[in-house]
């Protein structure tokens, strides 16, 4: 499996945060490799102080579970099957804004975005970022479906 590089990293936090200027918004963009360890982050002016450690939970997320990390949500309620797993580690993170890096079928890492005007703009951000170094945008892991 190939390795997702600094300078791809450094791609996609630079793209998105022009994506979030257009926006008019701070944000924090990390991208970590597929093992969760940070390849790169960067907090714009003005971001709030928890962006840079939401931005990492939010692109670990994705390149552990190999999924969006909106999609960990269900699993997470009373009942399900990985109901309080994020008790377990405190990196694990449900909300929008965490899209995993796929080089095919493979997940290479994560990208995380903190602090656009909603969780749903944090997932925009991401996938320009992911565009600009030349990754899919619309990922589908073999794990999406693991709530069924």
């Amino acid at each position: 499996m190939r390795k997702l590089t600094l300078k791809e990293a450094e791609k996609m936090i630079d793209a998105a945060m022009e994506h979030c200027k257009k926006l008019e918004c701070e944000a924090s963009i990390a991208v970590v490799d597929d093992g969760g360890h940070l390849i790169a982050l960067k907090r714009m002016d003005g971001n709030m102080f928890v962006g840079p450690d939401l931005a990492f939970k939010k692109a670990w997320t994705p390149a552990a579970f190999k999924f969006r990390t909106e999609l960990l949500k269900s699993v997470l309620e009373p009942g399900e099957m990985a109901f309080q797993i994020n008790t377990t580690d405190a990196r694990i993170c449900a909300i929008k804004g965490g899209v995993p890096v796929m080089d095919g079928d493979d997940v290479i890492g994560g990208i995380g975005c903190s602090g656009a005007p909603s969780a749903d703009l944090d997932n925009e951000v991401c996938e320009v970022g992911l565009k600009a170094a030349g990754f899919p945008t619309t990922t589908k892991s073999k794990y999406d479906d693991m709530k069924k």
